[in-house]
């Protein structure tokens, strides 16, 4: 601690003093007077804390480390900053935080930062947690109705999804004997994942009996190769919606079909002794 002209209160002088690691997150604990920090011409690494973002700084020295990452948007509380030195750091990036005096920070222009890397896809057959799904079987058939359903894929309508477990050399999925004008997607794993594969696509393929809908129904088919879990996307053109009828034909089953019911037991005959 030492007295300064520029520093009425308190001040944390710690420059050239050749400290290494991040910064420390207690430094926001100074909270009852103006506090100047001065860390310059060190070793620091890692983000600026976001604990850093206290009102009552006047005075942050930061320049000459080795510092990284975005401004903490929390700096922008910083409303009587006078001077924030950021230069010669290795990696700062972005814009600087609203509510921060952009004359008061030197080291800007800061370059734009990177993207996050993308998240690993799920493997195939993986769970996928935050989708309300339901599962099909092969050769089953299942109906249902997208009208007011949630939407957040796709076309403007509401959806309904479906978890396919097969595996073998064609599937085949249709929507004969819908009510409205249908549109089929299919996706090898998760599609909450944004590199999932999008495997196929239909809208008016259907080759189904005539009815009032049977040129707006959809058909498609895929080849899943090895066994794996596939989504089906049930929707509609555009914002059409309405009563779906969904079968999967022409392909090999990963898990067994649900056994049929019991049969009755036989009957039990009583003869007098």
């Amino acid at each position: 601690m030492f007295a300064h002209p520029a520093c009425p209160i308190i001040c944390r002088r710690l420059s050239d003093s050749r400290l290494t690691g991040t910064i420390p997150t207690e430094l926001g604990r100074f909270t009852r007077s103006w506090f100047s920090l001065s860390l310059q011409a060190n070793s620091l690494e890692g983000s600026i804390p976001t604990e850093l973002g206290m009102p009552n700084v006047d005075y942050m020295y930061l320049d000459s480390n080795s510092l990284t990452g975005t401004l903490p948007t929390e700096l922008g509380r910083i409303t009587n900053l006078r001077q924030l030195k950021l230069e010669s750091n290795l990696g700062i990036c972005g814009a600087i935080p609203l509510g921060l005096p952009a004359s008061e920070v030197s080291g800007d222009p800061f370059p734009s930062c990177p993207p996050p890397p993308p998240s690993p896809p799920s493997p195939p057959g993986a769970g996928c947690s935050g989708l309300d799904f339901q599962d099909i079987l092969c050769g089953e058939e299942v109906s249902g109705s997208t009208v007011g359903a949630p939407n957040a894929f796709g076309s403007a309508s509401g959806e309904k999804w479906y978890r396919l477990r097969v595996g073998g050399s064609s599937v085949t999925l249709s929507t004969c004997g819908s009510t409205y004008d249908t549109f089929l997607r299919v996706y090898l794993g998760c599609p909450l994942n944004a590199e999932t594969l999008e495997l196929a696509i239909n809208d008016d393929g259907g080759d189904c009996p005539s009815n009032a809908y049977a040129s707006r129904v959809s058909t498609t088919n895929f080849s899943p190769g090895h066994a794996h879990s596939y989504y089906v996307l049930v929707e509609g053109y555009q914002a059409s919606e309405g009563t779906y009828v969904l079968a999967a034909t022409d392909c090999s089953a990963l898990s067994p079909p649900r056994p049929p019911p019991l049969p009755p037991p036989p009957p039990i005959y009583l003869f007098p002794g």
